[in-house]
């Protein structure tokens, strides 16, 4: 499905194989090619404007191609950059371990999203931002940050049931909502400088939970963490109960006082 002037591709239906987009197509639209069964597409040198879910959800796509004299994007090793490889666009044709070039500052929206032929992620550059949905429901096992890394977003990993374990770099400050929902770690830490976690964003089958710092606060159902950090808060974590084990630090044990009301179900507290 094209728009009339052939200028931007809005959805593609049930085709499989190969697809070479006309010449004429500056604009691909969201999920433009969710569900399909093609295994590999070509993007000529006019395509202007990608949407970050454009390529949700194609398990078959093992090639992703643009043209050489596309000055907006290219793409390395299966994943689409734009032309400077600042930024990540989408992890689209990308499968095994995959590398994040060094020169990219920003993820875009989703990029490795519901990606089921990837095993890991190694972000090399100096990402400062996982946006919201960045690796949801995607079959990573293994991920690397880079310690540039300062706020994790909204649904970052939710879903990613077989990601056993995250190290969250020493200067993440902000955990967006649903961050680690529905994830199964054998263990979590929450670095020192971590102030704020979002609602339901350890609502996970956590074996043990370890906090290095003060109790974080969260947001609350009338002010909810965004991926910019705005909004009120409050202690008022909600944690599944399949976490068999959480440690503070001795120091500010104190700090966690709220926590453990809404933790009975957990028992004591233990100091570390």
């Amino acid at each position: 499905l094209y728009s009339k002037d052939m200028k931007q591709l809005i959805r593609v239906g049930d085709v499989t194989g190969k697809l070479i987009l006309p010449s004429t197509i500056e604009k691909i639209a969201p999920y433009a090619f969710c569900y399909s069964n093609l295994s590999e597409i070509v993007l000529g040198k006019r395509v202007t404007q990608i949407a970050s879910t454009a390529f949700c959800k194609t398990p078959k796509l093992k090639k992703l191609t643009v043209s050489s004299q596309n000055k907006k994007y290219c793409v390395k090793d299966g994943v689409l950059y734009s032309k400077d490889r600042k930024i990540c666009v989408s992890s689209a044709a990308a499968h095994g371990s995959v590398y994040v070039s060094s020169k990219t500052k920003k993820i875009l929206n989703g990029a490795f999203s519901y990606q089921q032929k990837m095993s890991s992620v190694a972000i090399a550059g100096k990402v400062t931002t996982l946006p919201q949905r960045c690796f949801k429901e995607s079959s990573i096992v293994v991920i690397i940050l880079p310690n540039t890394v300062t706020h994790i977003g909204n649904e970052c990993f939710e879903g990613c049931s077989k990601l056993e374990s995250v190290k969250l770099p020493k200067n993440v400050k902000k955990i967006g909502k649903r961050a680690f929902a529905q994830c199964l770690f054998h263990k979590l830490t929450i670095p020192q400088n971590v102030n704020y976690i979002g609602k339901d964003a350890l609502y996970s089958g956590i074996e043990e939970l370890v906090f290095k710092g003060q109790c974080p606060k969260t947001f609350n159902k009338q002010a909810e963490l965004d991926d910019n950090g705005v909004g009120e808060c409050e202690p008022d974590y909600e944690i599944q109960p399949g976490i068999a084990k959480v440690k503070v630090p001795r120091k500010y044990k104190k700090s966690y006082q709220n926590l453990e009301k809404k933790m009975n179900f957990l028992g004591k507290l233990l100091s570390n």
